[in-house]
């Protein structure tokens, strides 16, 4: 007669025990693991956007580039804040051998690009940011203290040199894209880049 005797509660309750301390931490590394692939993978999407929509400015006719900026009431602040919501129009001058498009479609273009699927369009995640190249310091003193722009945005402009009031040049442009990539840790990207006439 063979021995049925099985295992006791002690013995699988130990089991158990060991098996849950070994596995819980594995499974919380795997977890981790996932969380930061994933956030990697969507930092990944928002330089990549970034850096293309300097492109695509750099593709619109300049004359209605430099009239998003020329044309703002001469009382705002020496930088122009782009959204979707809030998009200029970017056809309106286009020569007419130019590669015509509509405005809405410009902005469309611009603000609903995706990268592996991802896609920034929550309302204040995507901004553009147009100001001019030269900044004289009483201008980037104008900017930084400015409210609403986000703290990476201030710290580009922060970062120029300033230069002699009586400089300007409206054939030249800087533009700043910032994405806020992660809502929750409110992480953020920002690319910026220089539009010119030529």
């Amino acid at each position: 007669m063979r021995n049925q005797k099985g295992f006791s509660l002690l013995e699988l309750m130990a089991v158990i025990i060991l098996a849950t301390t070994v596995l819980v931490p594995m499974l919380s590394g795997l977890i981790g693991n996932f969380e930061v692939n994933k956030r990697m993978h969507t930092r990944k999407a928002a330089s990549s956007i970034t850096l293309t929509t300097i492109s695509a400015m750099d593709k619109v006719y300049f004359d209605n580039f430099a009239n998003a900026y020329i044309l703002r009431p001469l009382t705002e602040e020496p930088i122009v804040e782009i959204t979707q919501e809030d998009c200029p129009d970017f056809t309106e001058n286009e020569p007419s051998d130019y590669f015509v498009m509509d405005s809405n479609a410009v902005c469309d273009m611009i603000f609903t690009q995706q990268w592996n699927s991802i896609q920034f369009n929550e309302p204040g995640t995507f901004r553009i940011y147009l100001y001019p190249y030269y900044l004289s310091e009483s201008q980037i003193n104008d900017i930084l203290a400015l409210e609403d722009i986000p703290e990476r945005v201030l710290s580009e402009v922060d970062s120029i040199n300033p230069t002699d009031p009586d400089t300007t040049d409206e054939d030249v442009f800087r533009v700043t894209v910032w994405i806020q990539y992660d809502q929750e840790t409110e992480q953020d990207i920002v690319s910026s880049g220089v539009i010119t006439r030529e």
